[in-house]
């Protein structure tokens, strides 16, 4: 398990195969049939016997890549399980929505100063990437959040990276305290 900066990991009551994540993590399980390992983001549940993939969660939001094998994910409104195979991304919004689609790249960073490349990620799932790297809060508006991204933003401390992702989403990006909050409408 590979976990991003800002993200964090918990086992669920000493029990290594169910863990709960809070921003993002590569994950590379070796195949055991006689144990699958369950990853719990944002309410949603990602279930794993042997594969490489990643999670990326916030905002109410996940998203869950695959790069060899196959996972589940069951969204937090009950629902049946998701199959997800080697070469796509299921998607997971706050009202509970999974879509699935065939993925060429996922949210991808210089694993220690690099770039952040994001293809037709929701503007939350950014938001909530931007916060853990910039250290800059990030609030994302609802009605944008779903809203597709896709773009490439220089790592960077504090506000510059968080105006920068306003200008490309095309979103207003407006300070409230201590926190940046990305609204509706072109950035003026």
């Amino acid at each position: 398990i590979t976990l991003a900066p800002g993200s964090s990991l918990a086992a669920r009551s000493g029990n290594r195969s169910q863990l709960a994540l809070t921003g993002r993590a590569e994950f590379a399980v070796r195949h055991d049939p006689a144990r699958t390992m369950l990853v719990r983001a944002q309410g949603y549940e990602i279930r794993d016997v042997g594969t490489r993939f990643e999670v990326v969660s916030g905002n109410g939001m996940v998203r869950v890549s695959v790069s060899e094998g196959v996972v589940e994910v069951r969204a937090p409104n009950g629902g049946g399980a998701t199959r997800v195979v080697a070469g796509h991304v299921a998607t997971g919004l706050a009202d509970g929505r999974l879509t699935l689609a065939s993925s060429t790249q996922t949210v991808k960073e210089g694993r220690r100063n690099g770039p952040l490349s994001f293809e037709a990620m929701p503007l939350g799932l950014v938001a909530a990437e931007v916060t853990r790297v910039s250290g800059q809060q990030v609030r994302v508006e609802t009605s944008v959040a779903a809203k597709p991204f896709s773009g490439v933003l220089a790592t960077s401390r504090g506000e510059a990276m968080v105006r920068t992702l306003a200008t490309l989403a095309g979103v207003n990006a407006r300070r409230q305290g201590d926190e940046i909050r990305l609204e509706p409408g072109a950035r003026r």
